[in-house]
């Protein structure tokens, strides 16, 4: 009881702790094949823990610079699969590992690393984006990061939905973090 007033309290007085760990706006778009990929030409921000930091994703729905066609014809191509830790979870663009990559590789030479990574998938959807991707950038490497979490990690894909960007596998409990999001209630 004392926690609800005290958060009162702060409402009243116009503080408020917002909810965190998700994109703003949502960046996925449903996908026949693979359920869920990423938006393309997305804008937004992550609003994790630590604050927040600016996401995006090229033209073709990966983050990076777009897959032109002077980087596909690159001498030295690197692919990297994976979900949120290759995507860059909560970091800027040029803080991704792939970028990070691809920066070490220009003293050696220079290299177009190529992120591939998609936050939510595990190794099973990995492995099914890998021909796709493999045949567009023919990389001479391929980088696929496991976690433990990857075995758990799109299981129940046939129960995610994508709403408004975001993955949702319960409506009720979708709405109920999207008024927290906003602001409304008391959480």
């Amino acid at each position: 009881m004392g926690a609800a007033l005290a958060e009162v309290g702060l409402r009243v007085a116009g503080y408020d702790i917002p909810s965190h760990r998700h994109y703003a706006p949502g960046f996925y778009r449903a996908d026949d094949a693979l359920t869920w990929r990423l938006q393309a030409n997305y804008q937004g921000v992550y609003r994790g823990y630590e604050g927040d930091a600016p996401a995006s994703t090229n033209a073709q729905g990966f983050r990076g610079p777009d897959w032109s066609a002077e980087r596909l014809g690159a001498a030295r191509r690197v692919l990297c699969l994976g979900d949120s830790t290759t995507f860059g979870y909560g970091v800027a663009d040029p803080e991704t590992f792939p970028r990070q990559l691809e920066s070490l590789l220009e003293g050696q030479g220079g290299a177009a690393v190529f992120n591939g990574g998609i936050p939510g998938y595990g190794t099973v959807k990995e492995l099914a984006l890998a021909p796709e991707l493999i045949a567009q950038v023919r990389p001479q490497v391929v980088v696929l990061t496991w976690l433990p979490n990857d075995v758990l990690e799109g299981r129940d894909a046939t129960q995610v939905e994508v709403i408004e960007g975001h993955l949702v596998s319960d409506r009720k409990k979708y709405e109920k973090r999207k008024r927290r999001w906003a602001g409304e209630g008391i959480h």
